[in-house]
């Protein structure tokens, strides 16, 4: 049996032994929690870094992709965002700063040019990952080889000035990479006007500057500004803006606007009556030769009664000016002096004071400001107009203010088209590429156009019919646009017996000057040095003196052929009207009468060349035989027509200059040379070999015989040649009508030279 204090002793053992146990345990769940809340906390630190990381690739891969989109949208859009007004003008202030601070100049070889290399090279490099590379080049040294002289005579009394290296000591110094001269003798000084920026200023020298010293003020064309810089900007990128942002290369910017096409249908005419003396005056295309010259934009006009002149006084450039017109010019033409103003400021001021016609005449202040030239007045102008030589406007002013009431003026101005159409113009920046290049060069549609006139509107040879009716002629042949032979359609005409006689021809003319045109080749209105489209010398001479030409009685250095076009016949050689007579047949099929009759007379070596005119032409052969290679409207595309710098022939003297700017020589032989004017024609360079190489045309050839006439369509190409010794021909004109089938030609003459350019 245990005693009490024995089972007491076994129950503090077991106490004991269980605080032991715990103080053992305690310590290691302590550590474990630890390690587990370490574990937890490196598990978060883990999750979030890697959440970082995949937010971070999903990030990169949404920038790529925005990027990308971008980028395939349109790299010319990022261009052209970077590309803003603000920096352009911060561009041009720096670059006007660096003149500035470089004596007015950053011309090359001087330290404007430097600094301008600098500021470019740094803000490349600064502002671009461009790799900017510097590399220098030689530029030939100027250097004097002694001081400059020189010495001015005003009045007789001459100076000599003083040239010094400190400019401000200086009266002149040196330009660089002036020639060396040394003049013996004092040379003639013209002071150019306005800054000499502009032709007009140096055609306005007086005395005119050749074979002289020009003096010009230093300065800049006054006409670009940082207002007309910041108005093309602006328009530039509104341009941008409708077209997807974008201006950039094969992108398509399309312009509407309306164009009014003003063409002379024939030659104006201007009859002047002083004191009740007439005058039928010269019209030219040779300006030199030429009383007057139309103006573009001039509209029709056909005087039934002759007019009367007022002359206004002063250069007519002010109200002022046009008040004080005696008579007033309210229902007159008034004559108005070249100069001070332009010329579509004159034509305003007469439109305001109600005048009838404008005739504008040369000034006569030099040689080359005495014959009359070649201006506009622009699309809004609503006056007849012409311009005339100096000596005839000073003629006409002189007797008008001599006598008021004594000069009158009958003018006849007929333009071929007056309405206006509404034009495309469709401009295209692109690069030719392979494919490109195919593209412009088919010629499918222009293949199938030539294919289907000769099936179903061509014939193979040109008709020859009797004399028909009114109605048959314009239904089977007019309104077809098809060529026909009227055979025995002169019959009745005197001319066909009494001009192949030359005697009775000289009676009745005698030596009635004539106009008569005259080349080196006989090839009159061709294309010359594949570059220039050159027109006849035009001459007046005796009737008989032209015969003893073409007769061979004299010798003559030149072709001579009478084709003189301003209706030649009912102007020159009124003493042979009752030889001939309009077809009346043709007039009641035109219902109306012709607008020219011209005169033909010439030897088989004069030519044609190949053209066409805006008639219907009626070509009736009198004497000898001629031959004519037609080719239809629809064969323009094979045809090449391209434009060409207008010349004309001039009589060569030692004065005229005879290369060109390319090098050509415009000396056809010892007695003519080609002289360049300012506009350009368009016309054909070929010859009758190379046309026959091309298979798409559709040439039709035939022979006119005495006593028949053609009946050449409007718009008809054609190259006329004769073969005997004299051939004689006369033609009418008749007006075309400008319906649809116009429209049609313009439109296809429109394509072709858009495919041309």
């Amino acid at each position: 049996m245990l005693s009490l204090d024995t089972l007491q002793v076994e129950d503090d053992s077991k106490v004991w032994k269980s605080i032991r146990y715990i103080k053992f345990i305690i310590p290691i769940l302590g550590i474990g929690i630890l390690l587990a809340a370490f574990i937890f906390i490196l598990s978060i630190i883990t999750l979030v870094k890697v959440n970082k990381k995949i937010d971070a690739i999903q990030n990169y891969k949404q920038r790529s992709m925005i990027n990308f989109k971008e980028q395939q949208h349109s790299s010319d859009t990022i261009l052209a965002s970077s590309i803003r007004i603000e920096e352009v003008m911060s561009h041009l202030n720096e670059l006007q700063r660096i003149a500035t601070v470089s004596n007015g100049t950053r011309a090359i070889n001087t330290l404007g040019f430097n600094d301008t290399l600098d500021y470019i090279r740094n803000y490349l490099t600064a502002n671009t990952n461009f790799k900017v590379q510097q590399s220098f080049f030689p530029l030939m040294n100027f250097a004097l080889a002694q001081h400059p002289i020189l010495i001015s005579s005003v009045d007789d009394v001459m100076k000599n000035y003083t040239y010094a290296s400190n400019i401000s000591d200086a009266d002149f110094y040196h330009a660089k990479y002036s020639t060396s001269i040394n003049t013996s003798e004092f040379t003639p000084l013209a002071a150019i006007p306005n800054y000499g920026c502009l032709d007009d200023d140096w055609r306005k020298a007086n005395p005119s500057t050749a074979g002289r010293v020009a003096l010009v003020k230093r300065g800049f064309l006054s006409s670009i500004r940082i207002e007309e810089v910041m108005s093309h900007l602006n328009e530039l990128q509104r341009i941008a803006n409708i077209s997807n942002g974008t201006r950039a290369v094969s992108t398509v910017t399309r312009t509407l606007f309306t164009v009014i096409q003003k063409r002379l249908a024939r030659s104006p005419i201007l009859l002047t009556s002083i004191n009740g003396t007439s005058t039928n005056h010269t019209y030219s295309n040779n300006l030199s030769i030429s009383e007057f010259y139309y103006i573009e934009y001039t509209t029709s006009i056909q005087f039934t009664n002759p007019i009367e002149l007022t002359v206004i006084p002063n250069l007519g450039c002010s109200d002022n000016d046009w008040r004080r017109a005696n008579p007033l010019p309210a229902g007159r033409v008034a004559l108005v002096k070249r100069g001070d103003c332009t010329f579509v400021e004159k034509s305003i001021l007469a439109t305001k004071y109600k005048v009838t016609g404008l005739l504008i005449y040369n000034d006569g202040t030099s040689d080359d400001r005495r014959s009359p030239i070649f201006t506009a007045l622009g699309e809004n102008n609503t006056l007849p107009a012409l311009f005339l030589s100096f000596q005839l406007g000073q003629k006409l002013a002189d007797a008008a203010q001599r006598k008021a009431g004594s000069v009158r003026i009958l003018m006849n101005i007929k333009q071929s088209h007056d309405s206006p159409f509404l034009s495309e113009c469709i401009i295209v920046f692109h690069m030719l590429d392979d494919s490109l290049k195919a593209m412009s060069n088919d010629d499918y549609p222009f293949k199938c156009l030539s294919q289907e006139a000769r099936e179903l509107y061509l014939e193979s040879s040109i008709s020859r019919i009797n004399v028909p009716s009114a109605l048959t002629f314009y239904r089977d042949y007019v309104s077809r646009n098809k060529p026909v032979i009227i055979q025995g359609a002169l019959n009745d005409w005197l001319a066909l017996s009494k001009w192949t006689n030359s005697d009775y021809l000289r009676k009745q003319l005698g030596n009635q000057s004539v106009t008569i045109d005259i080349t080196p080749d006989g090839y009159g209105d061709s294309v010359k040095l594949h570059k220039y489209f050159v027109t006849p010398l035009e001459e007046k001479m005796p009737f008989n003196h032209f015969m003893d030409i073409i007769e061979g009685k004299i010798s003559y250095q030149g072709i001579v052929y009478c084709q003189h076009q301003n209706s030649s016949f009912t102007t020159e050689f009124q003493q042979l009207n009752n030889d001939i007579h309009e077809l009346n047949w043709v007039r009641d099929a035109f219902g109306q009468p012709p607008d020219a009759v011209n005169l033909w007379i010439g030897t088989s070596k004069s030519v044609s060349t190949l053209h066409h005119d805006p008639y219907e032409n009626l070509y009736g052969v009198i004497q000898g035989r001629k031959h004519f290679t037609l080719y239809p409207p629809t064969d323009l595309y094979w045809l090449d027509q391209k434009f060409y710098k207008k010349a004309h022939y001039e009589r060569y003297n030692s004065t005229q200059t005879t290369i060109d700017d390319d090098g050509l020589n415009l000396k056809s032989d010892d007695d003519f040379v080609i002289v360049p004017d300012d506009n350009e024609v368009p016309w054909f360079d070929h010859d009758e070999n190379q046309l026959r190489k091309k298979q798409y045309l559709n040439p039709l050839r035939v022979s006119v015989e005495p006593g028949e006439v053609l009946y050449l369509p409007s718009l008809w190409f054609h190259r006329v040649e004769q073969d005997s010794p004299v051939t004689i021909a006369c033609n009418f004109w008749y007006d075309m009508e400008y319906d649809i089938k116009w429209n049609y030609y313009q439109f296809m003459s429109n394509i072709i030279k858009q495919k041309h350019r």
